[in-house]
């Protein structure tokens, strides 16, 4: 059975709650919730799933690299 990432469970989650926060600050009329924090945590959560993505990108190219030059190869 394959581990379900956190992230794919979290996003919704919480776009989610940033929804329900901002319709609660709009009903009570209250500065509870303003768009520039919201805005700012939706771009710290693409920046963690990009810079995840590129992290992973350069661990398996420098796995591929260290395949090409390693003086022994094992067997498949």
């Amino acid at each position: 059975m394959e581990m379900i990432k956190p992230t794919v469970i979290a996003i919704p989650i919480f776009a989610l709650l940033i929804a329900i926060e901002a319709w609660y600050s709009a009903r009570r009329n209250n500065s509870f919730y303003e768009k520039k924090d919201g805005w700012n945590n939706i771009f710290i959560g693409l920046m963690s799933v990009i810079f995840g993505a590129l992290i992973g990108l350069m661990v398996g190219s420098a796995y591929v690299f260290s395949y090409d030059i390693a003086p022994y190869k094992f067997p498949a």
